[in-house]
């Protein structure tokens, strides 16, 4: 009895001190990770926008929008700002508004969702698309991560509400992947979502400081 009651007891300990040692490393890691995926992300914003002269970042919006639908913009927590929205990251060149940068996501993938950063100029039109997150097929799916083996991310690009943002077999003028249309079809009404929340909510620049402080200087 002592003998198993010894047990008992070392078997608590060496629990007690592993969830101690997993809670301290979670503690350490965590906002590595985080500050890994905000990098990521941020380095995405420059990709998908024109040419500026500002920070996106530190000039960024959380606008109150809510996600409805299988595709719609991605409403984040802004734990600095502490809001939750639609982040978006405006870029100003010579004291002007060039585009915005902002999450979207689609429901419709064919192994999960699917998260785009879009970049959109004052017209609406699409100046750029980065694929952020996905969990599509290696080889088919997850092909849409590259203009080089997708070409409809390029055809995407220079697009507004008002020209075909549907794949060929939805009757529409983007290409679609062979073996993998489901992919393809779920970036298209991501982006179409996401031009539509810009043109009914985003299209004016955004109220900031910095933007006001930059107007006044052009």
């Amino acid at each position: 009895m002592i003998s198993i009651n010894r047990l008992v007891i070392v078997l608590v300990f060496v629990a007690a001190v592993s969830a101690l040692l997993l809670a301290q490393l979670d503690t350490i890691t965590a906002p590595k990770i985080k500050q890994s995926r905000i990098d990521f992300k941020l380095k995405m914003v420059k990709k998908v926008l024109p040419p500026y002269d500002n920070d996106p970042n530190a000039d960024r919006e959380i606008v109150p929008l809510e996600a409805t639908g299988t595709a719609h913009v991605k409403v984040e927590v802004d734990d600095e700002r502490g809001k939750q929205g639609l982040v978006v990251y405006p870029a100003y060149k010579d004291g002007k508004l060039v585009g915005q940068a902002f999450a979207v996501t689609s429901h419709e993938g064919y192994s999960g969702d699917i998260d785009l950063l879009i970049g959109v100029d004052p017209k609406g039109a699409i100046t750029g698309l980065e694929v952020i997150n996905h969990s599509e097929t290696p080889g088919l799916g997850a092909k849409i991560v590259s203009d080089k083996t997708w070409a409809g991310k390029r055809e995407l690009v220079g697009r507004t509400l008002a020209d075909s943002i549907e794949v060929k077999k939805d009757g529409g003028q983007i290409d679609a992947i062979a073996g993998a249309t489901i992919s393809p079809r779920a970036v298209c009404k991501a982006v179409k979502a996401g031009l539509d929340t810009y043109a009914k909510s985003l299209k004016q620049a955004p109220a900031t400081a910095a933007a006001a402080q930059l107007g006044a200087q052009s």
